[in-house]
């Protein structure tokens, strides 16, 4: 029995000794992911413009206020109204949120609260998508949630537990408890 002890002991030393190295190294070497952001910067009443790789006015921003975020986490709007465009520099997209969240690269729009969005503002039958939460992904070229929306024309209504429009390929997906209602065409 006292040979088993100074082994106990040294295994219990390693093992110790194991979890203080490895917690040292997260501590002195944190991930991205884990670093705490920080806001770096606060605007009010801002207007902005998003351009594509192609040079052409991909989207528009304008917010109550907006903050900007250490380690290029992301910008922050309150009050947003947004509008996309096509290359043709066509409306596509009119919305507005209570709030807002663009990620660092750009890419990825998120409204949330209150939003509204809605697809061809200027045609005879456009297209209102209601919900809490909808994303924008410029770069893969989806719109969707992932929570419940509501998807109306002058002729349907539709309710859905979450959606993905694929813009390249005018496609979309619906899931989740889906009620839709259709006026009869006259």
């Amino acid at each position: 029995m006292k040979n088993l002890l100074p082994i106990v002991i040294l295994a219990c030393l390693t093992a110790v000794s194991f979890w203080l190295v490895r917690d040292l190294e997260q501590t002195l070497n944190p991930s991205p992911t884990d670093q705490t952001t920080r806001e770096i910067a606060a605007a009010y009443q801002v207007s902005g413009r998003y351009y594509a790789a192609d040079n052409y006015l991909q989207y528009t921003l304008d917010s109550q206020i907006v903050r900007e975020f250490s380690n290029a986490y992301g910008t922050q709007f309150s009050a947003v109204n947004m509008q996309a465009y096509d290359q043709h520099s066509s409306l596509l997209w009119r919305g507005h949120a209570d709030s807002a969240f663009l990620t660092g690269d750009n890419n990825q729009l998120t409204l949330t609260d209150n939003v509204v969005l809605v697809k061809s503002p200027q045609s005879n039958d456009p297209m209102t998508i209601t919900g809490e939460k909808i994303g924008y992904d410029a770069k893969q070229g989806f719109i969707g949630s992932d929570l419940p929306v509501t998807i109306s024309n002058h002729t349907a209504k539709q309710s859905v537990g979450a959606f993905l429009l694929d813009i390249k390929t005018k496609t979309v997906g619906f899931s989740g408890g889906v009620n839709a209602r259709y006026q009869p065409l006259q």
